[in-house]
């Protein structure tokens, strides 16, 4: 803040200004070459000898910064101010997406905001609803060596987000034409026996949650926000990903508590979440059709070693009648090391009642190293993991692939129809990973990858596998993206196996 000019009586002179200026409240302080220096101000006397204040320079007027040969040293100014005059540039400015349906405030718009309708609590909601959502369309083969199967298959998911105000929002979520057993709607051409139309319509709510703030909800009771109420409430079904889904990676019924920007000794900011989840686990993926209920809490923190950002979370599921308990626990680390890009993560699941088929026993050990080339955006990575014992996810979709999904191309699912994902498979003393290239074309509006990518089992139960792949995506206006997929894959002891599909995507 400005400190008021201060005027002290000398014996038989005249009055003397002393003035404080403090100048960017809040902001970083400057270093000893970059420090502006104070200047002298010419005393402006009234008619009674006092300085007026209106007269008094303030602020930026009241500072010069030093020309560049009068800093220490020689050193120039960084942070010196360009004389170049840049006017305002309107056409860099992509235009705006317009969505399916939207009512109420237009979402990354200008004009005038609502007043809004203000809650006995306090609260002021300024609804807004948008519909949006992504509709795929693919025409792909799969060969496994043993079957051929090649269709068209469709995915639609479809969201209408009612925005309350800035902190709270509902949000549904359908999926009304494939399901996540590999139902579809589209064609079957292979195999002959199952060729002809498929229907995969259905009306199950995949998403429906409110997400809000209590210190928002309830303002009243925190005038001065000085309690630190800001507590994230979060109820319904909700996508859940914990450890990048190595851990969770499903649709669940939950109540979510989050508690936010604390800080420690070393801990620029710490976040907290308490969950209890009644309904959906699909515990070993859901492989029975059962669901069980977890608790949990979910830490994250950005801390000073080595910059990192760390989580620690731990999850107890109850199976249920499957006696199929179990606790997991996951850490992660997130840095950049020198030029390198760096994940190192770690999972392990322990059920309380032995091995079953929903719960298993193990640990999980993963990395991910990427290399931005200098100069370019083109990147280089290399990931890998290794499953002590069968480790298993808490929770994890049928659609989902199994807890090494994100190590690459080849181990992803593509999350419609029946096509297959080429490196997937149980995970049982299990060693693994992928090298890759991803090249951007035309800017970032296009793209290509290629990826080697290999498994094998420590045990010799399960085979070893070797794979190539590689991936085309091209972007199309504002709202469409063209994704092209290529694999062929061999395994010990089995027929080689490959993949190929062509996909239409649109955004809306």
């Amino acid at each position: 803040m400005d400190a008021e000019p201060v005027a002290l009586e000398a014996p038989r002179s005249s009055w003397v200004l002393l003035i404080a200026v403090l100048v960017g409240s809040g902001c970083r302080t400057p270093s000893a070459a970059q420090r502006p220096l104070r200047r002298e101000l010419p005393m402006a006397s009234d008619a009674d000898g006092r300085t007026p204040l209106s007269d008094t320079p303030r602020g930026r007027d009241a500072l010069v910064f030093a020309p560049v040969e009068h800093q220490p040293d020689g050193l120039a100014l960084d942070s010196e101010l360009s004389d170049e005059v840049i006017g305002y540039r309107a056409e860099a400015i992509a235009e705006r997406p317009e969505p399916l349906l939207e009512i109420g405030g237009r979402f990354l718009s200008s004009g005038p905001i609502p007043a809004g309708v203000e809650l006995p609590t306090g609260q002021v909601f300024q609804p807004s609803l948008i519909v949006f959502g992504d509709l795929r369309s693919a025409v792909q083969s799969h060969d496994s060596g043993s079957d051929v199967r090649t269709e068209w298959a469709n995915r639609l998911d479809l969201f209408a987000n009612l925005s309350l105000s800035g902190t709270e929002r509902v949000l549904l979520g359908l999926r009304p034409i494939d399901g996540e057993r590999g139902q579809f709607t589209g064609y079957s051409l292979e195999p002959d026996e199952d060729s002809g139309w498929e229907s995969g319509f259905n009306s199950r709510i995949r998403t429906l949650y409110f997400e809000g703030e209590f210190g928002e909800l309830f303002p009243g009771l925190d005038d001065g926000d000085r309690h630190a109420l800001d507590y994230g409430l979060t109820i319904g079904r909700v996508p859940l990903l914990v450890q990048d889904g190595f851990l969770v990676d499903d649709d669940v019924d939950l109540l979510g508590v989050t508690r936010n920007s604390l800080t420690a000794e070393g801990v620029s900011n710490l976040r907290l979440t308490g969950l209890v989840g009644w309904s959906g686990v699909d515990q070993g993926g859901g492989a029975d059709g059962e669901t069980g209920a977890m608790v949990g809490l979910l830490t994250a923190a950005d801390t000073s070693l080595f910059d990192s950002s760390m989580a620690l979370d731990l999850l107890f599921v109850d199976g249920h009648q499957r006696d199929s308990d179990a606790c997991y626990l996951g850490g992660s680390s997130v840095q950049r090391l020198g030029v390198l890009d760096t994940t190192f993560r770690v999972a392990t699941s322990v059920p309380l009642h032995g091995d079953t088929p929903s719960a298993t026993a193990g640990t999980l050990l993963a990395s991910e190293v990427a290399y931005t080339l200098e100069g370019r955006e083109h990147v280089v990575y290399a990931n890998g993991f290794w499953s002590i014992d069968q480790f298993s996810s808490a929770a994890r979709g049928p659609d989902r692939g199994d807890a090494v999904a994100r190590i690459g191309i080849l181990f992803e699912p593509v999350g419609m129809g029946t096509f297959g994902i080429p490196l997937g498979g149980a995970l049982s003393d299990t060693v693994g990973g992928a090298l890759g290239y991803q090249h951007f074309l035309n800017g970032t509006r296009g793209q290509i990858v290629f990826e080697i990518g290999g498994r094998g089992s420590l045990e010799g139960e399960h085979e070893s596998a070797l794979a190539l792949g590689a991936r085309y995506q091209r972007a199309f206006g504002q709202h469409q993206v063209l994704r092209l997929d290529a694999f062929v894959a061999t395994r010990e002891g089995d027929d080689s196996s490959q993949g190929i599909r062509a996909e239409w995507r649109v955004k809306f």
